[in-house]
């Protein structure tokens, strides 16, 4: 699992990073921390959830910003039939959305990462599954 991009946003810019996976076969849970500077980028929302039984809506059953983590996103799915999910490598599975607030020429990163939440997926024979996160670099114009 991972999501790697880099692009150059204007000052108050809004804008989104694709949340895209690789080797995703016969899913049925993940949880995993979503990591950013708050000085920098302001989050807006999560958008167009493209993975049976996942709401983008905020503090609902997949997403939650928990107090005193102004720098994280916390996510945590699971499929109710728990009828394992393939996709194909570079499937979007949701978008993050951020403002761009930070000074002209800064560089930051979107981090998926399994801190402070543990990043763990699992798959239909309730099994762990290795994971991978990467990160997505923005820059500020």
């Amino acid at each position: 699992y991972s999501s790697a991009a880099s692009d150059v946003y204007k000052r108050q810019e809004e804008f989104c990073v694709d949340v895209q996976v690789s080797n995703f076969i016969d899913v049925i849970s993940m949880q995993y921390s979503t990591n950013f500077d708050n000085k920098v980028l302001e989050f807006l929302e999560v958008k167009n959830p493209a993975l049976k039984d996942l709401s983008a809506k905020l503090n609902g059953s997949n997403f939650a910003r928990a107090k005193g983590e102004a720098n994280t996103l916390r996510f945590s799915w699971f499929v109710q039939d728990l009828q394992g999910i393939s996709l194909y490598d570079g499937s979007t599975i949701y978008q993050v959305c951020f403002k761009a607030t930070g000074k002209s020429g800064t560089v930051t990163e979107v981090d998926f990462a399994d801190k402070p939440m543990t990043g763990e997926i699992g798959n239909s024979k309730y099994q762990p599954m290795p994971a991978e996160f990467g990160a997505a670099t923005i820059t500020i114009e």
